[in-house]
């Protein structure tokens, strides 16, 4: 597994890390490629009260089909260079490891898109 995916478990939920590094004020909300060993995220909105955050969330959620509740901002609230934790969409699942397989799955996936495309 590399560095920027990694299986975690944060108050007895098990989930997925990201490195990311986030660019605010894009044309659109989009993977961008890695940098510097960072998932590279584009979105929308401006680094202003917090609406990048906000976007930067919701574009995760939907990445992992998962409710913006199960994202959270790990480090990096005001900077660039964040970690989040995704966690599957039920507290109750039965069998959060599968769960956070899953979740890892869909974050390999999206590093290769990433991957295909670094000049965006």
């Amino acid at each position: 597994m590399d560095q920027m995916l990694k299986l975690a478990q944060k108050e007895g939920k098990k989930g997925i890390t990201l490195d990311l590094k986030v660019s605010p004020g894009a044309k659109s909300n989009s993977f961008a490629g890695i940098q510097g060993g960072r998932l590279k995220v584009k979105v929308a909105a401006k680094a202003q009260e917090g609406a990048a955050n906000a976007a930067l969330l919701k574009f995760i959620a939907g990445s992992f089909a998962v409710p913006v509740s199960c994202v959270q901002i790990l480090s990096g609230k005001s900077g660039r260079l964040k970690t989040v934790f995704v966690t599957g969409a039920s507290s109750r699942e039965p069998d959060q490891d599968a769960a956070q397989q899953q979740l890892l799955s869909v974050a390999q996936k999206i590093r290769k898109i990433a991957n295909a495309d670094p000049g965006s």
